[in-house]
């Protein structure tokens, strides 16, 4: 059970002021100092939240990345948003150790979880394939990662309601993502009334799994 008490108040606050400000005020402004700052801020409190509160250090660590990828993409460089890519990916690939390792209860209805999965995968994949070329062919490799860790997140959340929402609003997120990056070209319009609900998902998504991943 995830372990409340003064510290991991203040980070959690912390983390929800900066996620606030980033989503609300600089998302859609130019690359500044205090926007990366927001932005990283966000995911390094909850980084911190999530030590104090007791969760796996491999959840912590994979937050630390999450961290990493988010100051990276803040810069709005395309070298350095594959780099953030990776940092993703790898805290993804974390996170499938935590759920097999730790949290493994087993999956129910283990068909019908994996046709789901395979459904919504192939589906993503119908859409944007006809725009995959170039550097957004690595993205490819970070979507089955996705789909690796929802699918492992299935074993994991029986019994941790709230781990499974936090997946499934990750998982919403990184699918908006996809759409943004492949089908829109981070178009301004689509950015603009996309981008805060792609942000509230992501903060909303790892918060939940921290919190309902707690042992």
């Amino acid at each position: 059970m995830y372990e409340i008490n003064a510290f991991t108040i203040a980070a959690l606050v912390i983390s929800l002021i900066s996620s606030v400000i980033y989503v609300g005020y600089f998302q859609l402004r130019a690359v500044s100092v205090p926007r990366s700052v927001s932005k990283t801020m966000s995911i390094l409190a909850l980084a911190v939240a999530a030590w104090l509160g007791g969760v796996s250090e491999l959840f912590c660590v994979g937050l630390l990345l999450c961290a990493v990828a988010d100051c990276l993409k803040s810069l709005r460089s395309d070298r350095l948003f594959f780099v953030a890519v990776i940092a993703s990916a790898s805290m993804q690939l974390l996170t499938c150790i935590w759920f097999v390792f730790v949290l493994w209860v087993g999956i129910e209805a283990p068909l019908v979880g994996i046709l789901g999965v395979f459904g919504v995968s192939g589906g993503f994949f119908a859409m944007v394939w006809p725009k995959l070329k170039g550097g957004n062919l690595l993205l490819i490799p970070y979507f089955f990662c996705t789909m690796l860790l929802f699918s492992l997140g299935l074993g994991a959340s029986p019994g941790r309601p709230l781990l499974m929402l936090g997946l499934t609003f990750y998982l919403i997120t990184l699918l908006l993502l996809g759409f943004e990056v492949i089908l829109f070209n981070k178009k301004y319009r689509f950015l603009r009334v996309v981008g805060p609900i792609i942000w509230v998902f992501y903060h909303a998504g790892l918060t939940l799994m921290m919190i309902g991943g707690a042992e």
